[in-house]
């Protein structure tokens, strides 16, 4: 690889339109005739998809010519093979530096190079490709890679509100009351403790605890152990039941990827390559190209209510097939074989979320299983000393709908067993997924008052109940429910029932705007009959996040009312306001309330006003204003930040050390971003689904030259209520740029190599090639000992070394690596083929000033002609101590160029000249010329010729850190030298005259 380019004459056609064709695009594209061996970066096509770049070489014209760098190769290729053909192509390509198209073609591999996209065309075979296995109820190929939660997170997260009321009476006190709600979580290697309280304060302070609880999950079997305070979900005639106890629970959410729900399954036979399209409820749901064979199409999500399912198969012949299918799902099913419980035993509240029934232990006990795929069985109790309730019951799916009974009973103090019973019958027809269309329900429930002890259930209500529901799609978008409950039962059933009446209709009148008319008939137990009608009108404007809502109604109890609301709310990109307006009227009252909040990524703030009263705008009775905000403090691993209120999983993103000083954008959008880790500290993402792969991206717009973000998109599966560290940056600060040359001393043109971290032996080398003139460029490199590896036959490597505080781009200058054959490599010391790098010191510079024009001072007469602008380097003299340091220097002159013209060089405008005090170098400043850009000087380096007479270099780039160039050190002075501390040092004379050749070609 590392040998030179020869010249060689290039087999072309001898069509002399087709060569004339090649000849211009590899002159467009390389800058130069295409008469010899070719080495350049050109872009990958895989199986006609774009790949990354490879270093290639080839003979224009030659097909067989055309070879690969194998590192390269391999990056771009393994990705997409089994793990019997990945062996294979190490095999083969790991002793080569270079790969042909030959070597290739024995893995049935096709390379060739498309000459007039100037593409790398590689063709992988079907044969080698891995057995793919795709579970769609598993996780997602994301969470493979994905960040954890830490071993120890937790946040605390406030909440405070205080109102105040200001009475329209002089004479009255001006009340006053507050809350501040805390809720905090603690997770410890899985393990969470979490709570909630209140604190109010009016005429005196009540603190009241909310819930504690201890949690621990195991998502490997989707089970939740609670011990604390729990719920206990509804299910039959078990309603929820809040407990203070201990909890063993199946939760689905704990695998949100897998799927416990019916599903569709489908399987079909292919003779050739096909189209297959799947529609749902005559909605396409997908379409993919499948190969011949045996296909099974499972895992898609089914609509509520009859399912419709067509495959429509399109062959490579045109022939088009249909097939058929149809299945029920239930939004109670589960799927065959799985099974959902909850087991509970504790206390019942009483009234007060710290009292507690101690005399009466209770035992809660739900279980599911599906069956089959469209039935499911449920059994079901809650008992303690006085009361017991218990049930089962089946939900089925049928073409014809859905149908669930419940069969139940129970004892209560003082009575003998009470029998319960529900049936419901449910028709959904399903447009696609998840529109709409058309449904129906309908339920009868019989159920004694005195079976509802263990909730807030209405023990005076009648016993009987019906219940109508029906929603029918309209033409235009139009929606017409209508919902209808009556109970009845007693000692006199239909003497005093209740019911409940409502129809509505709801359509998109333009865009933007809905309007929604309704009536509803209302008669409750023991009460009068009440009657309502009125409508709404809804305008949502997206591009100003703006929403306006108009609603008119009227009763036979309350007569007439109207309400107007406005709200404003800017997307909170960590940053967001929301203002609102709602005024209302009716008989009984009339208010206006207005109401501001900003949310920021670290916490939110805002204020409301009301005005109320019978006639407010007259004489407002009373005035209350609102302040209220909230804010969290998070930490994960040792990492602390601040952020807007925090009530689940999150992440909290710090810096590295060299990044401090330095703003980290979380998930940046545009020129704002979700949270910032800056001078406030870390950024917090706050309230992450549990257990749900979540993507963070990182971003730093402004980093020095040579330091590096590092990965800048992270995937994350936090766990309940738990944080993940991560921090922004690495230690990498430096970028090293340098001309290699080989052992004849000439340039090493278009060459491979590594750098190697000697200290860290576990980093990645880091690949580095060489341009047309032998330059190279390598980034990511921190302080340390290096070693420059060229991948060249008979070249050894050399070493350089980064000494503590140096970053930012260094220019290495001439690196010559030598022979493997060199006998000083034979030799204990190798110094000669070390270079060291060493930080310098700042001194005070005086400032710029204008200074008179006059010439370039006098080289002597051994140094050549300079071309480019000179400046005028003073360095002091060393004093009488042995260790030189900065001191204060004079006034500096500073020369302003003007060249004399030559027949080769012509007359230039002559151009002022600037300082730079703050990239001055500790024992000189340093002049430069310059219109528009900047240039300042970042690094001095110093190494011995093969003669091992020393060498100064001093890099210099531009202010777009884009183009930069080293110049040499011209000496007028006698004897240089570095002392121990790296300071150049010189004797006798101190001028220096700094040759800058590359400076007008930076400029232009």
């Amino acid at each position: 690889m590392g040998s030179k380019a020869v010249a060689e004459p290039v087999a072309w056609s001898d069509d002399a339109e087709n060569r004339e064709t090649l000849e211009r695009i590899y002159e467009k594209a390389f800058g130069r005739r295409p008469t010899s061996l070719q080495v350049t970066q050109l872009p990958t096509n895989i199986n006609g998809q774009r790949g990354e770049d490879v270093m290639t070489r080839f003979i224009p014209g030659d097909s067989e010519s055309l070879d690969i760098n194998s590192v390269m190769l391999l990056r771009v290729v393994e990705p997409l093979l089994g793990e019997e053909a990945k062996k294979q192509l190490q095999e083969l390509v790991r002793p080569l530096h270079w790969v042909n198209v030959t070597e290739l073609a024995k893995m049935n591999i096709e390379a060739a190079l498309d000459e007039e996209t100037l593409e790398v065309v590689l063709v992988v075979p079907p044969q080698l490709f891995p057995t793919k296995v795709r579970d769609v109820g598993g996780l997602p190929a994301e969470a493979a890679g994905a960040l954890r939660s830490a071993k120890v997170s937790g946040y605390l997260t406030t909440r405070a509100r205080g109102t105040f009321y200001w009475r329209n009476a002089p004479d009255q006190d001006r009340p006053h009351e507050g809350d501040i709600d805390v809720e905090s979580a603690l997770q410890i290697r899985g393990v969470v403790v979490e709570g909630k309280g209140v604190v109010n304060w009016s005429d005196q302070t009540n603190v009241r605890r909310m819930y504690s609880r201890l949690i621990y999950d195991d998502p490997r079997r989707a089970v939740r152990y609670t011990a604390g305070d729990f719920t206990v979900s509804y299910v039959g005639f078990h309603d929820s039941l809040a407990l203070m106890g201990l909890n063993v629970a199946r939760k689905f959410s704990l695998q949100p990827y897998t799927t416990y729900r019916p599903v569709g399954r489908f399987e079909f036979f292919l003779e050739q390559r096909s189209l297959v399209r799947i529609y749902q409820n005559d909605v396409l749901v997908d379409s993919r190209e499948l190969d011949p064979g045996t296909h099974d199409i499972r895992n898609f999500t089914l609509s509520q209510g009859a399912n419709k399912i067509q495959l429509v198969i399109l062959d490579n012949s045109g022939q088009v097939r249909e097939l058929d299918f149809s299945t029920s799902v239930s939004s109670e099913l589960l799927e065959r074989g799985v099974h959902e419980y909850s087991y509970g035993l504790g206390f019942v509240p009483t009234g007060d979320t710290t009292v507690y029934d101690w005399r009466n232990p209770t035992a809660s006990l739900v279980h599911r299983i599906g069956l089959t795929r469209t039935m499911t069985f449920q059994a079901y109790g809650a008992l303690n000393p006085s009361d017991q309730i218990f049930g089962v019951g089946q939900a089925m799916a049928t073409r014809f709908g859905n149908l669930s009974l419940d069969i139940g009973g129970g004892h209560a103090t003082n009575t003998s067993f009470l029998p319960a019973g529900r049936l419901r019958y449910d028709l959904v027809k399903v447009r696609g997924t998840s529109e709409i269309i058309r449904s129906m329900s309908l339920g009868f429930e019989f159920r004694p008052a005195e079976l509802g002890r263990f909730s807030e259930y209405n023990t005076d209500a009648p016993p009987m109940l019906s219940k109508v529901g029906f929603t029918q799609l309209l033409p235009g978008s139009t929606r017409l429910m209508l919902d209808a409950q009556h109970q009845f039962g007693g000692p006199v059933p239909f003497k005093d029932p209740s019911a409940n009446v409502r129809l509505s209709a709801n359509s998109h009148v333009f865009r933007g705007i809905s309007a929604t008319l309704y009536g509803a008939f209302i008669k409750n137990h023991g009460a009068d009959a009440e009657w309502r009608a009125g409508m709404s009108v809804l305008a949502n404007w997206r591009r100003t996040n703006q929403s306006l809502r108009a609603a008119v109604g009227t009763s036979n109890v309350g007569g007439l009312s109207e309400v107007l609301n406005w709200n404003h709310v800017t997307p909170k990109i960590g940053f967001g306001t929301q203002n609102g307006v709602t005024l209302s009227n009716s008989a009984e009252l009339q208010s206006f309330n207005a109401h501001s909040e900003v949310a920021t990524s670290r916490g939110s703030l805002g204020v409301s006003h009301l005005f109320s009263g019978e006639a407010w705008r007259l004489d407002p009775t009373s005035h209350t204003t609102e302040v209220f905000g909230a804010s969290s403090l998070a930490f994960a691993d040792g990492v602390w930040g601040i952020s807007s209120p925090v009530s689940g999983a999150f992440a909290v993103v710090g810096r590295r050390h060299r990044m401090k000083g330095q703003v980290l954008k979380v998930n940046p959008v545009r020129n704002k971003a979700i949270a910032r880790a800056d001078f406030l500290g870390a950024a917090v993402l706050p309230n992450l689904t549990a257990y749900t792969v979540s993507e963070l991206k990182l971003d730093a717009p402004r980093l020095p030259v040579g330091y590096e973000l590092g990965p800048g998109r992270f995937h994350l599966l936090p766990g309940y209520k738990s944080g993940i560290a991560l921090r922004g940056g690495n230690e990498a600060s430096i970028l090293i740029k340098g001309i290699l040359h080989g052992p004849d001393g000439e340039p090493m043109p278009f060459a491979m190599g590594q750098v190697i971290d000697l200290v860290d032996l576990s980093a990645p080398p880091t690949v580095v090639f060489t341009n047309g003139a032998g330059r190279f460029f390598a980034e990511g490199l921190k302080p340390g000992r290096y070693e420059l590896k060229p991948l060249v036959e008979d070249v050894a490597p050399v070493e350089f070394t980064l000494e503590p505080h140096v970053e930012g781009l260094l220019a290495m200058g001439i690196i010559e690596a030598p022979s493997v054959h060199d006998p000083r490599l034979a030799q204990a010391d190798q110094s000669w083929r070390r270079w060291v790098v060493a930080p310098t010191k700042p001194t005070t510079i005086p400032p710029w000033s204008p200074t008179p024009w006059r010439p370039a001072p006098t080289l002597p007469p051994d140094r050549p002609a300079i071309t480019g602008p000179t400046a005028t380097t003073t360095v002091p003299e060393p004093g009488p101590t042995t260790e030189p340091g900065p001191t204060e220097p004079g006034p500096t002159e500073l020369p302003r160029p003007e060249p004399e013209p030559s027949p080769e060089t012509p007359a230039e405008a002559p151009q002022p000249w600037k300082l730079l005090p703050e990239y001055a170098q500790p024992t000189q400043s340093l002049a430069t010329s310059a219109d528009d850009a900047t240039i300042r000087t970042s690094g001095v380096s110093c190494g011995p010729r093969a003669s091992g007479e020393p060498e100064f270099r001093l890099a210099v780039e531009t202010s777009d850190n884009v183009a930069s160039a080293t110049v040499s050190i011209v000496q007028t002075g006698a004897n240089p030298g570095w002392d121990e501390e790296h300071n150049l040092v010189f004797e006798g004379s101190n001028t220096l005259s700094l040759e800058l050749p590359y400076v007008r070609t930076i400029l232009e």
